[in-house]
């Protein structure tokens, strides 16, 4: 049971449609960035607890997380505006 809580269904979920993305001949925008977003929620939580226990290798480890979301958004973005040109 302890296997179906949400913070482990919502971030497989999101593994699950990023996983669907790699291997689609043309990506989806929008389900790549659901399971972003899903994965995002664990992250978020270490964040969140790396913040509140100063363990400043929990924050570090989180970084490079957002970094490669920071350019999966940038690419949607560049790739949405050389269509509409």
């Amino acid at each position: 049971m302890a296997a179906l809580h949400p913070f482990i269904i919502v971030p497989l979920g999101g593994v699950i449609m990023i996983l669907i993305t790699i291997f689609q001949k043309k990506p989806g925008r929008m389900l790549s960035l659901v399971g972003f977003g899903c994965m995002s929620l664990v992250m978020l939580m270490l964040l969140f607890i790396g913040f509140m226990v100063p363990n400043f290798k929990m924050i570090l480890s989180v970084i490079p997380f957002f970094i490669a979301g920071f350019l999966l958004l940038r690419a949607h973005w560049k790739r949405e505006e050389v269509r509409a040109e």
